[in-house]
């Protein structure tokens, strides 16, 4: 995908790693380790709005599989002096263009960070958002 290059790394004591972009046909052992090591913490990842991808192997098979999706954020500013009903339907028709738009370019998950938790259960309640499981970090690239 974003790159061609593969990379071999000898680690002390052990054989050596190779990283390279993932094929189809790795598909079925990367569902197989997901299945065993971590199942129960996420869904196996979609392959829609992947920027980069690559499986790790030792020789002997794939040891880890990473990937960089396209990260939809929905980012929402509001006069807050506005009517209630005004910022009812303008949160509607925001967050409709939103999820429209973010389906048309391919995106999987569109995200927000909410800090009211009022304004959280409006987007759980009405648009179906629901809470990521784990912490969530970011890092500056």
């Amino acid at each position: 995908m974003a790159y061609e290059s593969r990379r071999l790394v000898t680690v002390q004591g052990m054989n050596r790693m190779d990283i390279r972009p993932a094929t189809l046909d790795d598909f079925d052992e990367i569902e197989r380790i997901w299945k065993k090591h971590h199942q129960g913490d996420f869904n196996i990842p979609s392959l829609r709005g992947i920027l980069t991808h690559a499986v790790v192997t030792n020789g002997k098979g794939i040891v880890g599989f990473g990937m960089v999706k396209v990260l939809g954020e929905a980012i929402m500013i509001l006069d807050h002096d506005a009517p209630l009903r005004q910022k009812v339907e303008t949160v509607k028709l925001l967050m409709d263009k939103a999820l429209r738009d973010s389906g048309g370019v391919k995106i999987g998950q569109l995200h927000v960070f909410v800090k009211d938790p009022q304004f959280a259960k409006i987007l759980k309640d009405h648009f179906n958002f629901h809470p990521c499981v784990g912490e969530v970090l970011v890092t500056e690239v």
